[in-house]
Order: C-alpha cells, then structure tokens, then sequence
C-alpha cells in the first residue's frame, strides 16, 4: 500500500476524469440518438453506435495528447480538499518555538583546515533540506492519514484491474474456441442458383461456407479470413428458401466487415467495463447489427416468410455461444420474439447500407463532439507547498546548516563580500530565493524561456548576492533545471554551458574550491562522472590542489573502469583519508 500511495493519487483522478468526461458524452449521445430519434432505421444507428465506440477506444489517447501538450481552454480543478493529506502536511510551517537552537555561528575564514575529504562535501551539497523534530514528527504522522479520494483511486483501479484480468482471460478463450471453429469445419458446396442469387444481392463474392459438428446454430466467422460455418444436418432439414435465408443472413455479416464491429465491440466493452453506458452501447450495436442482416436476408422472399424460417430454426436449435469474432444467426443476447416483431414493424427502414453523406455528418458530429470535449480539462488544484520541494524557511535553514560545513578559500570569501556590495538591490529583484520561486512559477505556467533566463542568473549570480544560498545552489536549484530540461532541451544546453566554464575556470592559476564543488555537481546532475575524471587527470599535474579535491569522485569512476592501481596511486597516504 506504501509504494502504490507514493504516487499521486489527484493527478491519476484527474487523468480518469479526463477520459471519463468525453467517454460519457460520447456514448450518452450516441444512446439516446440510437434508442430516440433512430429507433427504426437500424443502418444509421449501427454507424452511430460503431462510431461512438471507435471514439471511446481512442478517448484515451486524445486525453494522453491533450496531457502531453498541457493546454485546455477551460480547466477545472479539484478541491484542494481532495488532495491526500500527506502532499499538505509538508505546507505546514513549524513555528519559531519549534526550531531547535542551533550553535553559534563561526566565519568560514576562521574556520581550521579541512580534514574531511571532498566525498563528504559533495554530499553535503546534496543533501536533502534539515527539518525540525516537530516538523518532521507532524508530516510522518500526516502521511499515514490518506484522503478518501486516494483509497477509493487504488480501489477502483484494483476493481478495474481484476474485471479487465478477467475480461482477458474470456476473451483469449473466446478467440481459440473461433479458431478451432476454422480448424474443424468441412465444405459445403451450395447450388450454383443460390451462390448466383446470394452474390447478386450482396454484390460481393460469396465467402467459403463449411460445415461443423460443433456449432448450434448458424455463425459468420473469422476475422481475416471470414467464413460461414453452417451445423450438420442443417442443408436436409431446411428447404432451399429457407436454406437461402440463413446463407443471405450469415454472408450479409461478413460483406458489410460485422466481424470487425464485433471485436471493437469486445475490446471496449473489455476496456471500459465499469463504465454504465458501454454496455447499453454495445447492445444497440449487436442488435442494429442483427436487424441489418435480417433485412437482407427478407428481401428474397418477404418479411413474413423469412420471420417463419428464423422460428423455424429456433425451434429445433439452440443459441451459439457468443465469441470473440463469431456471429451467430440466434445471438443469445437477442429476443426472438423482439425481432420478429420488428421484421414486423411498417415502421422499420429496410435500408441496409448508409449513404456517403450520413457517414460524413456522423463522422463530423463525433469529431466535434470529442475535439468540443477536449478543450475541457480536469486539473489538480495547485498545492500550497509540494512535499518534494523546499519552502523558503526550509531553504534557509538548509543553507544556514550548509554554510558551516561548505569551506571555502578566503580570497573567494573576500570576493563574495566585495560583489554583494556592490550589487545590492533595494527593490528585492536580485535575492536569489525570490527569483528562484519566481522561476518556478514561470516554469508552471510553461513560460520555459523566461524561467530559464531565472535560473541562469541564480546559477550564476545567486551565492555571489547572497552567501546563504550556496546550499541551494549546488542541490534544489541544479535539480529544478534538470527538471525544467526535460521539457525544455535549451535548459540542458545552458546547465552544460555553466558546466564547461566551470572546467575552464578550473585551468586558471585562481581557481577555487567552490568552482571545484560545483563542477562536481554538475556532472553528477548530468549524469557525466567520466568528465570529473577526465579533468582530475589532466588538473593532476598542473593543478594538484584542486586535481585532490576532484580525487574522491573520480575515484569512483576509476573502480567502475577497474583502474584500481590508478586509485592506489592517487590516493597517497591512505591514513590521510580516514576520517
């Protein structure tokens, strides 16, 4: 239950909700257009009903562009009450009285020489902001309380998950059973009329037609390689009128691509089980199907001769089971009586193909109706403070903490001192934290250039202005840039420029500590170790103060290449570098 609530449970709401909102509209449209206003005319209602699923199938993956491009006229958002309340227990402040007292201050110049390495340094540069008893005690115990949007997110999911597992398992079954169905059949050979005057109405080739012991009644399958596969005994008992319905019927099925239907049929329904409308969808879709077929099949011989064939066979056969690319004569999911009466019905269109213009208005009315949708989208209402990243009070005492480990060189604190003079700001536009957040905001709102331009300068310009915001710098500030690239490439480009003049800077006769700690960083925000290496071994000789500050990380990279002679070498006396 831990690993599953460290995930967001708003924003997977929000994301359910964003394939709800046009599923719904879609198939409610298409519902009570097909039971309401095309009640009779069941050509038109299968294309509509087919359409709708087609759009529910794809409903997905509108909602993953829709997300991928971050855009919506209308945004709706979430309560912020519904969010869990480990991910608001970290916006809660301690007060003052709960701070810990902290040890007086000691200037880095009156600070004795480093005796511990640079390993722990570059990990404390790292390190994670410090948090009061009181504060971390009150989110630890926040966390264990989840809303009750989190739990029911997880338990729909698992009732989804178990219903989806289970709909596979059918469908699979459903799926061998038709193929056995191909596999066992024998030919039949009709009469030459029958085949001409099936073709004629159809006006297609008649598909190869086989025989089976194992069919109850009728079925058009096969979804490649279609077929008719009629029960044994069926061509003695029936007459040649009667014979002609059921291939017209079955044929019907598999020149008008049904198969096809029927396996989007199955796959929504299998995707979308939970939801109250897929079903009823899928039933005007089975029977708008079945009443096509049968107008075929009654143009031979009349409405009321083909009506006594259907009962006729009913009487003596029983329903075939419903697979996953079969379509049977006696679907189990119809009412016999239900289409006879509507065979019986003056009422019924016997039109059974739909004109090119009525698929063009269905297929603009679906488009609208989804793009109409898509502009709306559910949002997770912006949090207070996030969990994972640091609020300004945490920022400060983490740079307050990193400020009396991070050692530098006098001439670089001289430096610092000098620059913050001469480059203070009455207005408060030069604090680094203020910009930093600024940043983030822009970054937000997808205003990635300008926020780039924010963090370049606090990259650059941030521990110069403010000495406290070292801590910062080499930790939250890199890894929000690495963020920030991942949707914007330039601000990778830009993190390796500073990089690199961090290299060249490390040639210079002046150079610092502090260059040497934030090259550091960089490469390993960059995921590029082999680069501290490289530097070490050509700073080794002409800079080996700073090639020693370089020798802990590089000496990783050496173990990794198995140059453990190298790591002896550099590494001098090893009771040096016990600690």
């Amino acid at each position: 239950m831990n690993a599953m609530t460290s995930l967001d449970p708003t924003a997977i709401a929000a994301f359910i909700l964003n394939i709800l909102l046009p599923l719904t509209t879609i198939c409610l449209i298409a519902v009570i257009a097909a039971r309401c206003v095309f009640r009779h005319n069941p050509s038109v209602r299968y294309l509509i009903c087919l359409t709708a699923l087609v759009c529910a199938l794809l409903s997905p993956l509108v909602v993953g562009i829709q997300h991928k491009l971050g855009h919506g006229l209308v945004n709706i958002l979430l309560p912020q009450r519904f969010i869990s309340s480990h991910q608001s227990a970290a916006s809660v402040a301690p007060t003052l009285e709960e701070r810990p007292v902290e040890r007086p201050y000691v200037p880095r110049a009156e600070l004795p020489a480093p005796s511990v390495s640079t390993k722990s340094i570059a990990r404390a540069t790292q390190s994670p902001p410090f948090l009061p008893r009181a504060e971390t005690a009150g989110i630890s115990v926040s966390a264990a309380r989840l809303s009750w949007l989190s739990e029911g997110v997880w338990i729909a999911l698992l009732i989804w998950a178990t219903g989806f597992t289970v709909g596979i398992v059918r469908f699979v079954h459903g799926w061998r059973l038709a193929s056995r169905l191909n596999q066992n059949g024998r030919v039949w050979i009709a009469p030459v009329e029958t085949c001409d005057r099936i073709e004629q109405i159809l006006g297609c080739p008649m598909p190869p037609i086989f025989t089976s012991p194992n069919v109850p009644s009728p079925v058009a399958v096969g979804l490649f390689r279609p077929r008719v596969i009629l029960p044994e005994q069926l061509a003695e008992n029936l007459s040649p009128a009667q014979m002609r319905h059921v291939l017209l019927h079955e044929c019907a099925h598999i020149a008008f691509r049904h198969t096809v239907g029927g396996v989007i049929e199955r796959v929504v329904g299998l995707l979308f089980w939970l939801h109250p409308l897929i079903r009823p969808l899928c039933r005007e879709l089975a029977r708008a199907r079945e009443e096509i077929c049968d107008n075929v099949a009654s143009q031979e011989d009349g409405v009321v001769c083909y009506a006594r064939t259907l009962f006729l066979i009913a009487q003596g056969m029983s329903a075939a089971p419903n697979r996953t690319s079969a379509l049977a004569l006696l679907d189990p999911s119809a009412c016999l009586e239900t289409r006879i009466a509507g065979l019986l019905n003056t009422r019924r269109n016997r039109m059974v193909r739909v004109q090119r213009w009525k698929m063009w208005v269905v297929a603009c009315v679906a488009v609208s109706t989804m793009a109409g949708v898509a502009v709306v989208r559910v949002v997770a209402a912006e949090k207070k403070q996030d969990a994972h990243r640091p609020s300004k009070e945490q920022h400060s005492v983490a740079s307050s903490k990193k400020q009396r480990t991070h050692v530098s060189s006098k001439k670089h604190h001289t430096r610092v001192s000098s620059k913050r003079t001469a480059r203070t700001n009455a207005a408060g536009a030069d604090e680094p934290m203020e910009r930093e957040d600024h940043a983030r905001k822009l970054a937000d709102k997808h205003r990635y250039s300008e926020a780039l331009k924010e963090y370049v300068w606090c990259l650059k310009e941030g521990d110069i202005v403010n000495p406290s915001f070292v801590g910062v710098h080499g930790s939250f500030l890199m890894s929000e840039i690495m963020d920030l690239g991942k949707k914007y490439p330039p601000a990778i480009a830009a993190f390796e420029q500073y990089r690199d003049s961090l290299r060249d800077a490390l040639d210079e006769p002046g150079a610092s500590r502090d260059n040497a700690l934030d090259f550091i960083a960089c490469n390993d925000a960059l995921d590029e170790k082999e680069r501290t290496l490289a530097a070490y071994e050509k700073l080794k000789i002409s800079q080996p103060a700073i090639a020693e500050m370089l020798f802990e990380d590089a000496a990783k990279q050496m173990i990794r290449e198995r140059r453990y002679a190298d790591v002896v070498s550099g590494a001098g006396d090893i009771s040096n570098r016990i600690y």
